[in-house]
């Protein structure tokens, strides 16, 4: 199995990594490229990206039970963490074990995320959790 990042984008959706077999991660462009998600994405270097595809390499080995309490873990309710260092990618799973979402991304040297910044990513789950983002899949 070969899994890769990929970057091609279907209306606001950009499709950051997937193999066709198992797994997709996507996240909203959002309008002009504005999205919170969008912005911190494209702002990490391609070495910070590689660690990012790593996690989700090791996501993709077992997309309906991969855990790790330092790379990928459930952080409140249906939000996830995809860590890598300090940076942290609050996501969730629209079809669990296929379909991860990106919402919400930052940078953090402390482990335990602030009450803001827990609510800033539960923000951003309920404005994207009735988005349905197949289409950027099967399309």
């Amino acid at each position: 199995m070969t899994s890769k990042a990929v970057g091609f984008t279907f209306m606001l959706t950009r499709v950051l990594y997937g193999d066709g077999k198992n797994f997709w991660f996507v996240i909203d462009e959002g309008e002009e490229r504005k999205s919170q998600i969008y912005k911190f994405i494209v702002a990490l270097t391609p070495d910070e990206w590689k660690k990012i595809v790593r996690v989700l390499d090791a996501i993709n080995t077992k997309p309906m039970t991969y855990m790790h309490q330092e790379k990928f873990k459930q952080l409140e309710g249906k939000i996830w963490e995809i860590k890598q260092r300090e940076i942290r990618i609050a996501c969730y799973w629209q079809i669990r074990g296929e379909l991860l979402v990106g919402v919400y991304g930052l940078r953090k040297k402390a482990n335990k995320w602030s009450k803001n910044e827990i609510d800033n990513a539960r923000g951003w789950y309920n404005f994207y959790k009735e988005k349905d983002f197949r289409g950027a899949i099967n399309g």
